[in-house]
């Protein structure tokens, strides 16, 4: 439980790896979307619910204010795609990838 808040003193990368545990943890959890909705609800201030963190959660609300909208989906999944190198758009041919 304590990887879902932090201590008062934790900063930088200390918070980042225990967000990053915390987000794992979360990732294939059956009530995530309702952990998430919850948080977003009540206006939860602290700890990562549903994926997301606090600072994510204050975001969420300043772009809701200015009336943007952007799928949840894009606040809280950083997953990288491994493509073949036969689909890199030319990588296998000889030319640089980015």
């Amino acid at each position: 439980m304590a990887v879902f808040f932090s201590p008062d003193d934790e900063r930088g990368h200390a918070r980042d790896r225990r967000e990053t545990q915390a987000r794992q943890i979360c990732r294939p959890c059956p009530v995530l979307a309702q952990c998430r909705d919850h948080a977003l609800v009540v206006s939860e201030t602290y700890g990562v619910w549903g994926g997301m963190t606090e600072g994510d959660r204050r975001k969420r609300g300043r772009r809701s204010r200015r009336g943007e909208r952007r799928p949840l989906e894009s606040v809280h999944a950083r997953i990288v795609v491994d493509f073949p190198r036969s689909h890199t758009g030319g990588a296998s041919r000889g030319r640089r990838s980015r």
